[in-house]
């Protein structure tokens, strides 16, 4: 009897004993499961994490690269303001001079057309002077002709009162022939001053032509300097215009590089943030696992 109770006890114990260890085991093998479920879910947080490592290397090649260019640019902004900078000074400089010849060839022109004035009106007045010495010198010859006329009637009543022989009235001559050398002398008299005049209108003239080929080559040199400060009219005009693209194309840069630079930093934040929360979470895990 009391051998059977014994057989019955170690049964029961070794029945007990077998299934704690079956239990035993249930739970080890669980916990094996458990440890390479977390093994597997660790590296693969691990690759997640080694990739975001490789992108976020990459987001800071990406943005060393556009710093790099925005540099660059910067430099050729740069260099671009300075360029047009000195062309707009030189542009200036081109401008103040041109408008320096320009105003001293008006006054010199203006200088050469007064001279001109008044050579021209210091020889009408010296024509009309002449004019009045001839009338002067005329008058004065015809006083002295009218002289020699009364002279001659005198003369002549002379002879005819006291009866002047006839030798003597044939040297002094007829008042026809008187008459005659009159005429003839103011004939002579009309030409030479008509000769005279036209001398001098000729001098006046050959003086105006001359002064008339100066005034046409001033002409010229002033069309030519007009022409030349138009062409750099044109020039300064597309300098303005290329520094005005040059302008427009910095602030469309500018535009450009911050809106990215603003999507790189969006980026960059983002990126951050996702490798913080999944660090948190793979942290959270492990933890997890160890307890």
């Amino acid at each position: 009897m009391g051998r059977e109770t014994g057989m019955a006890a170690n049964l029961t114990k070794e029945t007990a004993n077998k299934e704690e260890k079956q239990s035993s085991e249930k739970c080890i093998k669980k916990a094996w499961m458990s440890v390479a479920l977390w093994k597997h879910r660790y590296e693969q947080s691990c690759k997640k994490y080694t990739v975001l490592e490789e992108q976020f290397d990459h987001l800071k090649q990406m943005r060393a690269h556009q710093e790099e260019n925005l540099n660059r640019a910067k430099r050729m902004y740069e260099a671009a303001v300075r360029v047009a900078i000195r062309q707009n000074s030189e542009i200036e400089r081109l401008k103040a001079t041109m408008d320096d010849r320009l105003s001293s060839l008006q006054s010199l022109l203006k200088r050469q057309m007064n001279g001109i004035r008044q050579s021209a009106n210091s020889r009408v007045l010296q024509c009309f002077e002449e004019r009045n010495n001839s009338d002067l010198e005329r008058a004065a010859l015809v006083l002295r002709l009218n002289r020699v006329d009364e002279e001659l009637r005198r003369l002549k009543v002379e002879r005819v009162s006291n009866a002047v022989p006839m030798n003597l009235a044939g040297q002094i001559g007829d008042s026809s022939d008187l008459t005659y050398l009159r005429a003839e002398l103011k004939r002579l008299e009309r030409e030479a001053l008509e000769a005279e005049a036209s001398e001098r209108v000729k001098l006046l003239g050959q003086e105006i032509s001359l002064r008339d080929l100066e005034l046409s080559s001033y002409k010229e040199k002033l069309a030519q300097l007009q022409s030349n400060f138009a062409r750099q009219d044109q020039m300064l005009s597309a300098r303005i215009a290329e520094l005005e693209s040059y302008k427009s194309r910095e602030l469309e840069l500018r535009r450009s590089f911050a809106q990215q630079i603003q999507s790189l930093e969006l980026s960059l934040s983002a990126a951050h943030q996702a490798f913080a929360v999944r660090e948190k979470q793979l942290l959270r895990q492990l933890h997890d696992a160890k307890i």
